[in-house]
């Protein structure tokens, strides 16, 4: 990470010793070799925010380059709990369970991380793998089948007007930010933070955020949407419009003088 971004997440934890920013700052930390510091953040992090599932992740990955496995292993499984679609966090778990020797939970793990992400290189590799030496040694059969998710239930129409954005929106698209910024995706991240300002316009997260990708002062007044019609809606206006015109037609045909 940019040593100048990694001063601003100092100067933003300094300024708020609450922000969740913690996370990627000890990531940084552990890139840099700076372990003793990366690890410290991560709990005391943790310790303010135990339902935050970066931190769990930001924690483990540096006890398994510790060598920590068993207590990366509780916090890895920690993090999918809270978080079943953190893509990171299972992969990370396959790893700590193939250096922990427990094959069969790795290649859960792994077989999760696929189901996410199809193309994830590191996961196809270990599936594969396992699957040809191990697969003999395996009592459940259905242990290479992928099992469903738990079908998804689309909501029902709600009043737009009167939608009241919650807290976990905010706090999963910081983390997702967060992530960006870690990665040095600076784009994806600003359009993901002019995203969250519709809903959460002016929050001091975001604004922090902004000012750190060199933004100005403030977030760009977040603007009312208007709601895009529907398929079948405009389907259904066009069919109108056509009615009409086939009824003008037919008025301006009666209206001609024999």
């Amino acid at each position: 990470m940019d040593p100048k971004v990694v001063e601003e997440y100092q100067k933003i934890l300094a300024a708020d010793p609450r922000s969740r920013v913690f996370a990627v700052l000890a990531e940084a930390y552990r890139e840099m070799g700076l372990l003793d510091q990366a690890e410290s953040l991560s709990r005391s992090g943790i310790a303010n925010h135990p339902n935050y599932a970066p931190g769990y992740v930001a924690l483990a990955r540096l006890l398994i380059q510790k060598r920590s496995l068993n207590e990366a292993q509780r916090l890895l499984q920690k993090a999918v709990e809270l978080s079943p679609d953190n893509l990171l966090a299972h992969q990370l778990l396959g790893e700590a369970f193939l250096q922990l020797k427990q094959p069969k939970d790795a290649l859960r793990a792994h077989k999760m991380a696929l189901f996410l992400n199809p193309n994830n290189q590191r996961s196809q590799q270990v599936v594969r793998k396992l699957e040809s030496l191990t697969a003999d040694e395996y009592e459940a059969e259905d242990l290479f089948a992928m099992k469903s998710l738990p079908e998804v239930v689309s909501p029902k129409p709600e009043n737009l007007e009167s939608r009241k954005p919650s807290l976990g929106l905010l706090e999963r698209g910081l983390s997702v930010i967060d992530a960006l910024l870690a990665r040095q995706q600076a784009d994806l991240a600003k359009e993901k933070l002019r995203q969250l300002n519709l809903d959460f316009p002016g929050h001091p997260e975001l604004t922090n955020r902004w000012q750190l990708l060199g933004g100005s002062e403030m977030l760009e007044p977040a603007t009312a949407i208007k709601p895009v019609a529907s398929r079948e809606r405009r389907t259904l206006d066009r069919k109108i419009n056509r009615l009409k015109q086939v009824l003008t037609a037919l008025q301006d045909r009666q209206n001609q003088p024999r």
